[in-house]
This record gives C-alpha cells, sequence and structure tokens, in this order.
C-alpha cells in the first residue's frame, strides 16, 4: 500500500497535546516504514460537532477513491456518526481512540449521553478500532465496541536529567489547562508547601478552555504563588526537552487520562513523577519511580511533594525507579510497525 494514506483529526494538526502529538509522530514512523501518510486537519467544532465539522468529515471522506483505507482520530469522529454511516461502505475505515469522548472532565450529562452514542454509533462502522492503550480497549469493550488493538505511545531515547540534590526544587507539569488535568489541585497543594524552597513550570496550552485557564490564573494570584509558578503556554520540542532536563520532579494531577504521554516523557530522562490515579495512569507508570494520589486531592499531593521535598531517601528510590523504568519503556518504530500491521490487514482484509 503506497497510497498516502489519510489521517484526518480535529482542528490544526499541529496543536501541542499527547494525541495530536501521538498522531505527528505515527505519521512520520508510517513513512519510514514506507506508508505515506497524509495528516489532514478538519474545520468545525470537535467533539460535539457542528454543522462545519460534519461537512468539514464528509468532504474529506467523500474526495477518497472506493475501497480505500482511512484514519480517523477520535476526537473528530464521535459527533458526526451520520457521516460515518454513509461512507462505511464505501470506504476501509479505521478509528484512532484516545479515551472515549464522555470520560471527558467537565461535560454536561446530556453532552456526555450524546457523545456516548454518536461514538458507539461511529465506531460500530469501523473496520477497524485502534485504541492508545489497554486501559482505554478495555473502556471501549465496557461500553459495547469490543475488539479495539492497543497501540501505545512509543518513547524517543533522552539523556538523563540533572536532578538537584538541594533545594529549590524544579517541578514540571506538562498540560494543556482543562478541567481534566486539574491544575488547580496542584495549585491547593502547592500553597501549602510555601514554606520550602520550589519552583515550578506549567508548560502548555492556554487557549484549550480559557475560563480554566483565567481560574489557573486567578488561583496563582490568589495563593501568592505568581514568583514560583511559570505558565509558559505551548513549548516546541526543543523547547520542551530542555525543560524536561531540568527538572527534578514531574508532577500530573490529572483525573483521568487514556494513556498519559507527558509522564513517559519524564521517565524517558529518568525523572520520577507524582500523578494523580485517573484513567490509566497506574498502568503506564511504574509503582518504583512513581506516586499516585486520589484524583482532586489537594491534601494527599502536597504530603507527596512535601516527602520529596524533604526526604532524601524518597527522592532516591523515586530517582532509581524512574532510572530503571526508562530501560523497559516503548519506542514509537515498534509501536508504529503494530499499527501499520492493523492498517494492512484492514487493507487486504
Amino acid at each position: 500500500m503506497t497510497q498516502p494514506l489519510p489521517l484526518l483529526v480535529a482542528g490544526d494538526p499541529e496543536q501541542r497535546s499527547g494525541g495530536y502529538g501521538y498522531d505527528r509522530r505515527m505519521a512520520a514512523e508510517l513513512q519510514a516504514l514506507g506508508q505515506p501518510v497524509a495528516l489532514q486537519g478538519l474545520a468545525g467544532s470537535f467533539p460535539d460537532a457542528d454543522e462545519q465539522a460534519r461537512a468539514s468529515l464528509d468532504a474529506a471522506l467523500a474526495a477518497l477513491p472506493a475501497d480505500s483505507p482511512a484514519i480517523i482520530d477520535g476526537l473528530a469522529l464521535g459527533g458526526s456518526p451520520g457521516v460515518v454511516a454513509r461512507h462505511a461502505e464505501r470506504l476501509r475505515l479505521i478509528a484512532l481512540i484516545h479515551h472515549p469522548l464522555a470520560d471527558e472532565t467537565g461535560l454536561t450529562r446530556e453532552t456526555a449521553q450524546r457523545l456516548d452514542r454518536g461514538e458507539g454509533q461511529a465506531l460500530g462502522a469501523m473496520r477497524a478500532v485502534v485504541a492508545t492503550s489497554a486501559f482505554t480497549a478495555r473502556r471501549l469493550a465496557e461500553k459495547g465496541v469490543p475488539g479495539a488493538n492497543a497501540v501505545i505511545p512509543g518513547t524517543e531515547p533522552a539523556p538523563l536529567a540533572s536532578p538537584r540534590e538541594a533545594p529549590p526544587w524544579r517541578l514540571l507539569c506538562v498540560a494543556s489547562l482543562t478541567p481534566r488535568k486539574d491544575h488547580q489541585t496542584l495549585l491547593v497543594a502547592l500553597a501549602r508547601l510555601g514554606r520550602y524552597r520550589w519552583r515550578a513550570v506549567f508548560a502548555g496550552p492556554l487557549d484549550a478552555d480559557p475560563e480554566c485557564a483565567r481560574c489557573v490564573r486567578a488561583a496563582i494570584h490568589d495563593y501568592q504563588l505568581s514568583d514560583r509558578v511559570e505558565l509558559t503556554g505551548a513549548l516546541g520540542d526543543e523547547a520542551l526537552a530542555a525543560r524536561y532536563a531540568d527538572t527534578d520532579l514531574f508532577v500530573l494531577p490529572t483525573r483521568y487520562e487514556g494513556y498519559g504521554m507527558a509522564l513517559t516523557e519524564a521517565l524517558a530522562r529518568g525523572v520520577p513523577v507524582i500523578a494523580g490515579d485517573g484513567g490509566a495512569v497506574r498502568e503506564t507508570v511504574p509503582a518504583a519511580g512513581a506516586r499516585l494520589v486520589p484524583p482532586g486531592d489537594g491534601a494527599a499531593l502536597a504530603e507527596c511533594l512535601e516527602r520529596f521535598m524533604t526526604d532524601g531517601q524518597e527522592r532516591a528510590a523515586l530517582r532509581a525507579g524512574a532510572q530503571a523504568a526508562r530501560e523497559a519503556l516503548p519506542r514509537w518504530p515498534d509501536q508504529a510497525r503494530r499499527l501499520m500491521a492493523i492498517i494492512q490487514a484492514v487493507h487486504d482484509g
């Protein structure tokens, strides 16, 4: 199969998030395997698709020759089951699911139910479903979509970070400012630790949820943390790599992850992790290199952070665990070969 394989995504393919990063990297790795990929952004509002979004997906699929395979990212899929149904018999469609749409934090019950129904209908028309973790594959099965193929993200070999042996400790959180990532709980925890010397970097897009970003900025001000917490916005690959390299501890107070690529990016550099225990996190990070806390529990998060800052044995144990974990992390070429085998089976089937 040498014709370019369409990979359709919601909006700008260059968005800085784990899901879009997965899509871009898989496109590059498939290209290296001899399979060209046409990464195409769709116009409109997603995932609760508006008319422009449905029309954009419809036009992209209508332009493909009969029997063509195409991959549709789940963010662009679940709000348009009718569009998918119109093309499902003519094309060989593959869904790429990072996590079920209704699992997103902050949705109204009505919106979650609508997305759940639409996603289930759309996935029922697919020739294959790819999930980016075994956890997400099981969640889909629970929702009546069995047989999803788990193709987890890879990691890039990276040099070890250079941890300090004394404060100020450098904390890094890489995540879009959205309710699911829960920067508010991290700020609650950090506000309890003012007597210690630390600095925190929040690296990630500020425009994914403007109201959430406004609340985070307000909390930083209210907790009098403006001189200790830096909001960088979205960073390019080199700038983000530099932040990882200069980090003592990675913190992600997430309420839910379908996988959690930022977690393994930290481990790839031997940086220990403290994270919210939501979704797939427990399966993504090894216990030896991480401490997990209940989502939304600022007191538990503060306790873990304080132990890291004050207990040299705890820091040494976490660092040793993180450095051991980096040797077993999956690599992108191996994961791309898994995806390529699924694509080939759909093409030949």
